[in-house]
């Protein structure tokens, strides 16, 4: 192909990774499955470097198809531009509540939901199960983050709920957003036309519950 093209491939920029969640089924010394033993990829005279994660289109996607690095890239954008976000608010000097909600809704809430409707797993609690499942620990943070937005927006106390602060910052909670965010998703794949090559297996997932979260 890349003589068809005349663009030749750069192998030092390529690298392969094989997406799988099947281990050994003998466990080593410390008591883990390691993975499976996968053929090397050699194009030419060189081998191709295997990793464990890339980084694809913003996501980062690992080879067991979990999303808890993604999760956490996620929070570590947002949370350091919410700190910066806290910088411009001054008694006298700083923003205007009303410009500091525009700058959290156009900032740091599409920092932290970039990929959210691939990556993100909105907790449930099954019946009969004491834990919730699903992205629980990237819902805790990512209501943390938010708490310091609306605080600094609404003026209000460290110690006023954080229903009382969303409703006077006049933003949704955390989790009601993320929710929207996998709905206005859903709704647009499920909508999608017959020809659309992702048809079928939207069909598919649909009338299939999964075995387990993936995060």
């Amino acid at each position: 192909m890349e003589h068809n093209h005349n663009s030749k491939f750069e192998l030092t920029k390529s690298v392969v990774m094989h997406v799988t969640q099947r281990t050994k089924s003998k466990k080593d010394k410390n008591g883990h499955r390691p993975p499976l033993d996968r053929p090397l990829l050699v194009i030419g005279d060189r081998v191709i470097e295997e990793v464990q994660s890339f980084k694809y289109l913003g996501i980062i996607i690992n080879s067991q198809l979990q999303w808890k690095i993604q999760a956490q890239k996620a929070i570590e954008k947002a949370t350091k531009f919410v700190l910066q976000y806290q910088r411009l608010t001054k008694i006298t000097t700083g923003i205007r509540p009303s410009l500091m909600r525009t700058l959290y809704i156009s900032t740091v809430l599409p920092k932290m939901t970039y990929g959210h409707d691939v990556w993100y797993t909105p907790p449930l609690k099954p019946a009969g199960s004491k834990k919730s499942k699903g992205s629980v620990s990237a819902l805790r943070q990512m209501k943390r983050i938010q708490r310091i937005a609306t605080t600094v927006i609404s003026g209000g106390l460290r110690t006023t709920p954080n229903e009382l602060v969303d409703a006077h910052s006049n933003l949704m909670p955390i989790d009601l957003a993320l929710l929207k965010i996998c709905h206005r998703a859903t709704v647009r794949m499920l909508t999608l036309p017959k020809s659309h090559p992702l048809h079928r297996h939207i069909h598919v997932a649909q009338i299939s519950n999964p075995k387990k979260p993936l995060l």
